[in-house]
């Protein structure tokens, strides 16, 4: 969803459109909350993602933080940590069975 909304876009463009940055930021913080719960409920998966902690702290400070959000900051994790975040997890589900 975050790569749709992004697509074409750069990080003045990113920045212009207050749609597409919500909805960017909105997501991240659904991802951080899911991990911060996979931390809490299966330590030793939760292990296994890659900058785990960094991305529940990045979701702490976008709900908590009542500051100005650092848009570089989500641009880069956008443009470089989200898509092998993304593959990482997949192949985590993968080795889990369907119920």
């Amino acid at each position: 969803m975050i790569g749709r909304r992004t697509a074409g876009l750069d990080l003045a463009a990113f920045e212009r459109d207050d749609t597409v940055r919500d909805a960017v930021v909105f997501r991240l913080m659904v991802i951080g909350e899911a991990l911060n719960w996979l931390r809490r409920c299966d330590p030793t998966t939760a292990g296994r993602v890659p900058d785990l902690e960094r991305i529940v702290a990045m979701r702490h400070r976008l709900v908590h933080d009542y500051g100005e959000i650092d848009d570089e900051l989500v641009w880069a994790a956008v443009n470089s940590r989200l898509g092998p975040l993304r593959d990482r997890l997949v192949a985590l589900l993968g080795e889990f069975p369907d119920e």
